[in-house]
């Protein structure tokens, strides 16, 4: 065996050198690797005395957990307040308009006020020169049981226009 080794001492002796270089450049490596853990391990427990990173760890997982749950509340309540909405006047027309050709000005009118689904209802006031009749009529999906005059018409469908 010592033969052998006397006669390709050479070669025995490089290939140790080769591995002593290969481990030496994977030292290097780890050694960067490891400082850069390290100076990023810092900055999370910057400012943060007697406490590891297990327990930061755990702090912040809880805080997480609770946002969670305030999420899945403020998104409960959203799809509530959603609801709501549906119900409520989304839509609005409104018409002026001379009812009687001897009086001079657009003094009467019909307002029509819808929710999303098209619901709601029309009021028309109409101005004479001795009083003012103003009455309401139930809109349901855009239309009435009751008959619609050409400006409650034109309201409801300004209003369906000016929809969000």
């Amino acid at each position: 065996m010592l033969q052998i080794l006397r006669t390709y001492d050479v070669y025995v002796i490089s290939g140790l050198a080769l591995l002593a270089i290969i481990e030496l450049i994977w030292l290097l490596s780890l050694n960067i690797r490891l400082s850069s853990f390290i100076k990023n391990y810092r900055q999370v427990i910057k400012g943060r005395k007697g406490e590891d990173l297990e327990d930061m760890l755990s702090s912040y997982l809880g805080k997480v957990e609770d946002n969670v749950e305030r999420i899945t509340d403020f998104e409960e309540r959203m799809k509530k307040i959603e609801k709501r909405t549906e119900l409520s006047i989304q839509k609005v027309g409104i018409v002026r308009y001379n009812a009687f050709s001897e009086m001079g000005s657009d003094q009467s009118f019909s307002l029509a006020l819808l929710d999303q689904n098209d619901d709601g209802f029309v009021i028309t006031g109409i101005f004479s020169r001795d009083d003012t009749v103003t009455y309401a009529k139930p809109i349901e999906r855009g239309t009435s049981r009751y008959p619609l005059s050409a400006e409650e018409i034109q309201a409801i469908d300004r209003a369906k226009k000016r929809g969000i």
